[in-house]
């Protein structure tokens, strides 16, 4: 899992980066500064250790700035994968709302579940409500997230796997816009006395019973049971805890962004009846602009239990966007740092190749004087600078991908490939026509009067 210091350590990076492209583009210029107003700085062309330290310069500028775009694009490959991810759930039309019930007040899961049963019914009462809706975690938060352990019916005895543990109500995946890809629901019939269900996530479907049809197969949980009532005892077996049976396959949805583990997690979800938590979100799906506001929302929680501490009431939007501010926080500075390093390296290689063309002078007054064309002139000098653009390329192209697979290991954003092919091809052009322009401004000369100047 990232830490603080994981983060930090990727902006220092970043800025080191920066600040080591800004040194070298401006080195050069400042150590032939004491040497500029010498009578032997004016020659015809540039000599052997001014023509390498102008290709060493033009390599560097190029290979650093592959390096920042680089995480520059992951990073906004990321920010664009949670932005479009989360829409799906449409999660402006959800009004949430955290309630903690005090541990000693409710310590029995019947006391639970009764306050929750009481506050949904009078939540999807209100006016302009679609649906009412409970669930632990939000989707893309790592609020709240609950891992747990759990034997599979066709694993071994002894070995126990991980997944996310999502406690929601019936109409939790219509509250999201999800639908159920195998199986059914959750009903009032699945309580406390009923035997134990789940409905899994896709990807866990796919890795505890690979080609097989997951409904009906059963996995273990706990010590002690889950399931009360006679069903749970009954369901206890040699694998201990309680056999839980899955009655449904639902989309995979993400909810730890932080997990080193995979994305999207392997969910378990439970019924809220058979397993009433101590702290969850209530949720009311509007009907358009004019459902229920924070203030009824509020009062409604209040009229079932005055005493219970009651949170802001944020759309479900808002909660996300706060669980995933570190995100877009990073990725805005790493952009930000991005186009920097592009700037710079466009004006790196303007600068060397405008000083290549002002020593050139005389040599491309030459030409013109002798019948070359005008338009050849600035593709020469492209022509030149190609090589120095691919050598920089190549030479940033490791460093690049070791830092675009960095950052996407740090948020587990996929691939580093296509970032880095497009930010390649974007500072290729961007390099050539930077090359290009000084010449073509050149190549507008009267060679009589360049001539005349040498």
């Amino acid at each position: 899992m990232p830490s603080e210091r994981d983060l930090r350590r990727a902006l220092v990076v970043i800025a080191a980066c920066g600040l080591a492209a800004g040194l070298l583009a401006g080195l050069a210029p400042a150590l032939r500064a004491p040497r500029a107003a010498a009578p032997t700085a004016r020659v015809a062309g540039a000599g052997l250790e001014r023509k390498r330290l102008q290709a060493v310069l033009a390599v560097a500028q190029v290979a650093l700035a592959l390096v920042l775009l680089s995480g520059s694009g992951v990073m906004a490959g990321s920010f664009l994968r949670y932005a479009t991810k989360t829409r799906r759930f449409r999660p402006n039309g959800v009004m949430t709302l955290r309630v903690s019930l005090p541990p000693m007040r409710d310590a029995t899961p019947a006391l639970r579940a009764a306050f929750y049963r009481r506050v949904l019914v009078r939540l999807a009462a209100l006016p302009g409500a679609r649906l009412a809706g409970l669930f632990v975690t939000p989707p893309d938060s790592n609020d709240g997230t609950h891992w747990r352990e759990y034997r599979g019916q066709a694993a071994p005895v002894r070995v126990a796997r991980r997944a996310v543990v999502q406690t929601v109500s019936d109409d939790y995946f219509r509250l999201l816009h999800l639908s159920l890809l195998r199986g059914r629901a959750f009903t009032p019939a699945d309580g406390a006395q009923a035997a134990p269900v789940a409905i899994v996530s896709r990807r866990l479907a796919r890795r505890d019973w690979p080609g097989a049809d997951p409904i009906g197969k059963h996995f273990w949980m706990g010590k002690g049971g889950i399931g009360n009532g006679a069903a749970g005892i009954a369901a206890k077996g040699k694998r201990g805890g309680t056999a839980i049976t899955v009655i449904g396959v639902a989309p995979d949805v993400e909810y730890a962004w932080t997990d080193p583990g995979g994305r999207p997690e392997a969910v378990i979800y439970r019924p809220w009846r058979q397993a009433p938590p101590g702290a969850a979100f209530l949720a009311v799906r509007r009907r358009g602009t004019a459902g229920p506001d924070a203030a009824a929302i509020r009062a409604v929680v209040n009229r079932v239990d005055p005493h219970l501490p009651v949170r802001a009431v944020r759309s479900l939007a808002v909660v996300i966007y706060d669980q995933l501010a570190a995100v877009y926080l990073i990725g805005d500075i790493s952009l930000a740092m991005g186009f920097i390093a592009l700037a710079l390296a466009v004006a790196g290689i303007y600068g060397v190749t405008a000083y290549g063309v002002n020593l050139r002078r005389r040599e491309i007054g030459i030409r013109l004087a002798l019948g070359a064309r005008r338009r050849g002139i600035p593709w020469w000098f492209v022509r030149r600078a190609l090589p120095l653009i691919v050598i920089g390329l190549a030479l940033g192209s490791a460093a690049a991908w070791w830092n675009a697979r960095a950052i996407a290991n740090l948020f587990y954003s996929g691939q580093a490939a296509d970032p880095l092919l497009a930010v390649a091809v974007l500072l290729a052009a961007a390099a050539m026509a930077a090359s290009y322009w000084p010449a073509r401004r050149a190549a507008r000369l009267d060679p009589a009067k360049t001539l005349r100047q040498e």
